[in-house]
């Protein structure tokens, strides 16, 4: 045993005299400060192990005299204030992470509810897969106030519609010579069809941006999850391979912050193993259910097999991980392939196509005349909402495939 507290203190005197080497350099580097960190926790997990050595009470643990000089020789005050410093950080963040956070729905969903309750119920009840893509895109919202939110968004949309219906009918706007907005006289044929078009356009537009949003956050947390989780696989494999247990991995993998997507999967299986009462085998197989992830879910199934078999969790690991990561590349390399056609694209549709369609307008209005009881203005401005559109469009589809830096 003494042989053991032995090791134990010369590991620690080369930790302190590593740790003192760069505190004393004042140049600063993201490298640097990750190996002090680094020190500091190979240090405090050193004390652990001192104290929880058995049969070894810690007030008739003698060293000897000349050990302890230099222990404390070595031991400078710039070293005790780094030590400090980084317990009592542990501290905060420790009590910042057992904190529970209760949240209320905002105004705007609770007047979708006192309007739309009922109705979205039923909504929700006769359509599943609401509750589903809700979890997937890690939406904080229950299905019925979803469906309300959506049924509010759309009654609003159609009310805008309406009111910018009446506008164009009542208003003419020219461009030509310069833009000038005055009043017109009513047209019915021209009312009507702007009191059809314009709600029903914005209130189709918003009821299927708002429901089928929890579907494009989803897609877009696939590949922020599938651009983590070669790492994260990677990391498991290493902490499996230290001898902790397959539990255990999943709540280290979560204290990290390197995997913020990914982690969001790893919580889900911490919840259901403390609050739900799940075994790891029937936290991993309920967590692939609702993981938007393919990758993930083969992870999951796959350790859930593994674990029940009684294989090697690590040679599983380092295989999958060594997979994973070949497609990680492969991912890349095809995106930076495709970035030359999407800019092929983009130029063709969103800038030339507008282009051409502003000198066909401009040829057309000194003519006059309707289009569909449309006049010129109000086909540009129809133009520049859907030009503006499909822009936004675009850099949303962008946003979505393209991977983390």
């Amino acid at each position: 045993m003494s042989e053991e507290i032995k090791q134990i203190l010369n590991t620690a005197d080369k930790l302190i005299i590593e740790l003192e080497n760069l505190v004393k350099d004042r140049t600063r580097s993201e490298l640097k400060i990750n190996a002090k960190n680094k020190l500091l926790e190979r240090l405090s997990q050193l004390s652990v192990s001192l104290l929880d050595l058995p049969d070894i009470p810690l007030h008739r643990t003698k060293v000897r005299k000349e050990d302890e000089a230099h222990l404390t020789k070595k031991i400078s005050d710039n070293t005790l204030r780094e030590i400090g410093k980084r317990i009592r950080e542990k501290d905060v963040k420790k009590r910042e992470k057992e904190t529970i956070e209760l949240r209320k729905p905002n105004s705007y969903t609770t007047a979708s509810n006192l309007l739309f309750h009922n109705l979205a119920h039923k909504i929700a009840q006769n359509n599943k897969d609401i509750s589903d893509n809700l979890k997937k895109a890690n939406l904080a919202i229950l299905a019925d106030s979803f469906v309300s939110v959506t049924l509010m968004n759309t009654l609003l949309a159609l009310i805008a519609g309406i009111i910018i219906a009446i506008l164009f009918s009542f208003l003419s706007i020219k461009f030509v010579p310069y833009p000038i907005i005055s009043f017109a006289p009513l047209n019915a044929v021209k009312l009507i069809l702007n009191l059809l078009a314009w709600p029903l356009i914005l209130a189709v537009s918003m009821f299927l941006v708002s429901f089928y949003y929890p579907k494009l956050e989803a897609m877009s947390r696939i590949n922020k999850i599938d651009d983590e989780i070669p790492f994260a696989t990677m990391h498991m494999s290493a902490i499996v391979g230290s001898g902790v247990q397959p539990t255990k991995v999943f709540y280290l993998i979560s204290d990290t912050d390197e995997y913020k997507n990914f982690n969001v999967e790893t919580k889900r299986i911490i919840n259901k193993i403390n609050f739900y009462g799940y075994d790891l085998l029937t936290a991993l197989k309920e967590t692939a259910k609702t993981t938007p992830s393919s990758k993930a879910r083969d992870l999951f199934n796959g350790m859930a097999s593994i674990i029940a078999t009684g294989g090697d969790i690590r040679s599983y690991l380092e295989k999958k991980a060594s997979g994973l990561m070949v497609d990680y590349k492969l991912k890349r390399k095809k995106f930076a392939d495709a970035a030359s056609v999407y800019a092929d694209i983009y130029t063709g549709l969103l800038i030339t196509a507008p282009i051409i369609f502003g000198v066909l307008l401009s040829m057309i209005t000194p003519l006059g005349g309707n289009l569909l009881g449309f006049n010129p203005e109000n086909i540009a401005i129809a133009g520049l909402v859907v030009i503006v559109m499909f822009n936004i469009g675009f850099i949303i589809f962008l946003n979505a495939i393209q991977p983390p830096e």
